[in-house]
């Protein structure tokens, strides 16, 4: 949405020879006015009827009785607004009156400039009725057909009385918002000296006198249905309309960076002040993401691209993004339309004076009825939003926004922090400052202080995490509490990742040297350990690093004792006993990292080659007793023999 933009109104007093040194505070001139406004559709075209009465003050005019220099007022310039017809000039006794028009600048209203039929001298009034008639004008600021007027009444003098007459019955729509000047139900009262006065804006309508033209346009990933809504007079803005849109919204979308979003089917009227809380206009999507543009009959061609713009609003939760972005795509999208397409355009910007920082910027609200102070903070914010994004766009570049846009239509709608925080990530550069300068108060200057301190840390271990192969669990941990803006558990987690990258360098050289023991043994040390290591897990990975440590000690032992020389009696305790297969089963699940396993057949291994002697021993006096066994054994069966001989003898 933005702002109703009318332009300074102002009635030029203008005299031949004013003498020197005069100016309009010495009230040199009085002019009071009578204006009436007559805005019944249901009987016609909008009629303006200006009653003036001007009185000249100034002593230097006074009628020489002698031969000199005769200084007199021979006119005045009343403001008229741009469409008038028939303009036309009487004084009070009925003289036709010269009346010149000449228009000055880009705003509603243009000088006519009335030439009275006699001078007039010190002490003298001369009055005068202007009139003109208002019918199918169209510019920004100004509208008037047979079903809609948006028109600004104005008022000059200084004493001036306004009265302003609308349609009464059923039907019509009136809203009649008091400018400059007291209100009193249709009436209006201004003073000042020698000024000109916005008294009121007025606008009547027929909102039940509406028309639909339904049109189709093509995006990146869809075709939208599109039904637009117009006044019953206003064929030709509709088409009007129906082809910036047609036209407009590829731009728009390929400026975004993003497909739309939204569904396919889009609303587009056109509404009174009442449906767009006073603005030129108001895009609104709902939760099922069906949009409805909503603008008035006075907007100018680049607002209602700028609504357009609108519907990709939705990734935004700053108010200042989103305003700010459609305004700036609006922009670009007219300059990039076909030649002769934008035919309407708003008054050039001018800075803001208030100072402004735009996330304290507030929520929509309704302007109708706001205070002028409301007016000029809503005005500020539009102003400051573009002219920040347009500063941004210079330092990162069109390519960065568009990425950012992107990457933030992925997650929740972005305000002022996720915004600044996926910038600089995409753009790679630094832009706290400027966003300290324009966007947070100055009391969130410590905040983004600790915020620069934080991401500085966190840049320094991801540096380092990646030269050491680690993983980016830890990292990205740290990333989230970042992006949360939760400062305290990220310095918490960055220093525990600055103590584990320290022991981390301690940790990669114990692996080396005992990755380098383990192929010098003939063993292959598994991945776990590396795997534990490069996953932030240290304390497992060192009761990971001790076991195997001592598999491999208990290895290389039993290697070097099964390669000594045997003899005999050794070879004959290890008869039946392979402690080269147990050394094999080692080397097996050590690569399996098994390492108590690995460790319990190489000492198995060492064990029998230790205690082959012993083993020999063993089986020698093992197989002494069973031959003593025998022995007796035999000499007990002989024993028995000889004494059942005896016995039977």
């Amino acid at each position: 949405m933005r702002p109703l933009i009318l332009a300074a109104f102002a009635l030029a007093l203008s005299a031949v020879m004013r003498p020197a040194g005069a100016s309009a505070e010495d009230d040199l001139v009085h002019i009071t006015s009578r204006v009436t406004y007559d805005a019944r559709l249901d009987q016609g075209p909008v009629r303006v009827l200006w009653d003036l009465s001007f009185k000249n003050n100034d002593p230097a005019t006074s009628e020489p009785g002698s031969a000199g220099t005769v200084l007199f007022y021979e006119n005045v310039t009343v403001p008229v607004l741009k469409g008038a017809s028939g303009v036309s000039a009487v004084s009070s006794s009925g003289a036709v009156l010269d009346v010149a028009l000449e228009e000055v600048g880009r705003g509603p209203t243009m000088s006519a400039r009335v030439t009275f039929d006699q001078r007039v001298f010190f002490g003298e009034t001369y009055d005068l009725h202007l009139g003109y008639e208002l019918a199918d004008v169209r510019m920004p600021s100004l509208l008037v057909s047979p079903t809609y007027v948006y028109l600004p009444v104005i008022a000059g003098g200084d004493e001036a009385t306004v009265t302003v007459s609308h349609p009464s019955g059923d039907g019509w729509s009136v809203s009649l918002e008091a400018g400059e000047c007291a209100q009193d139900g249709t009436t209006f009262s201004c003073s000042g000296e020698d000024s000109g006065f916005l008294a009121a804006v007025l606008e009547v309508s027929r909102p039940d006198a509406v028309a639909t033209l339904p049109f189709e346009l093509t995006l990146r990933e869809k075709t939208i249905n599109v039904s637009l809504s117009y006044f019953t007079g206003e064929e030709g803005t509709a088409q009007h309309l129906r082809e910036l849109a047609t036209a407009g919204l590829p731009v728009i979308e390929e400026r975004y960076g993003l497909a739309y979003l939204g569904e396919r089917s889009i609303s587009i009227s056109q509404g009174g002040r009442a449906a767009v809380l006073g603005y030129e206009g108001l895009t609104t999507c709902g939760l099922t993401g069906e949009c409805q543009v909503v603008v008035s009959p006075a907007a100018d061609d680049v607002t209602f691209l700028h609504e357009l713009a609108h519907l990709w609003s939705q990734i935004y939760a700053g108010r200042w993004l989103s305003e700010g972005f459609a305004q700036m795509i609006a922009e670009e999208a007219a300059e990039a339309m076909p030649e002769g397409l934008v035919q309407s355009r708003p008054e050039e910007r001018e800075p803001a004076t208030l100072d402004l920082r735009l996330d304290e910027w507030g929520s929509v609200s309704s302007l109708i009825g706001a205070k002028e102070s409301e007016r000029q903070r809503e005005s500020a914010g539009y102003d400051l939003s573009v002219r920040f994004l347009y500063q941004l766009r210079f330092e990162v570049g069109s390519d960065a926004l568009k990425r950012t846009n992107a990457a933030i239509a992925t997650g929740v709608p972005a305000d002022s922090r996720r915004y600044l925080d996926v910038l600089e990530e995409t753009s790679g550069k630094r832009l706290d400052d400027l966003f300290a300068r324009s966007v947070f108060p100055d009391s969130f200057k410590p905040t983004l202080n600790t915020r620069r301190q934080a991401r500085d840390r966190f840049d320094e271990v991801t540096r380092r995490t990646a030269e050491a192969g680690l993983s980016e669990d830890v990292p990205n941990a740290i990333r989230k509490s970042i992006e949360a803006w939760q400062f305290e558990a990220a310095f918490a987690a960055l220093d525990d990742a600055d103590q584990k990258l320290g022991e981390y360098e301690a940790l990669r050289r114990a692996l080396d040297v005992l990755t380098q023991r383990s192929e010098s043994a003939g063993l292959k040390l598994p991945s776990t350990i590396a795997e534990e290591v490069r996953t932030w897990e240290f304390p497992s990975a060192r009761l990971m690093f001790a076991d195997a440590a001592q598999a491999l000690e208990a290895y290389v032992e039993a290697e070097a004792r099964l390669g000594d020389p045997r003899s005999v009696w050794e070879r004959f305790g290890m008869l039946g006993k392979d402690p080269e297969k147990d050394l094999q089963r080692a080397a097996a699940v050590f690569a399996g990292g098994d390492f108590e396993s690995a460790k319990d057949h190489a000492n198995r291994a060492r064990d029998a080659i230790d205690d082959a002697s012993g083993t020999a021993f063993r089986r020698l006096l093992i197989l002494a007793l069973l031959l003593g066994l025998m022995a007796a054994g035999i000499a007990a069966s002989a024993w028995f023999s000889r004494r059942r001989e005896a016995e039977i003898y």
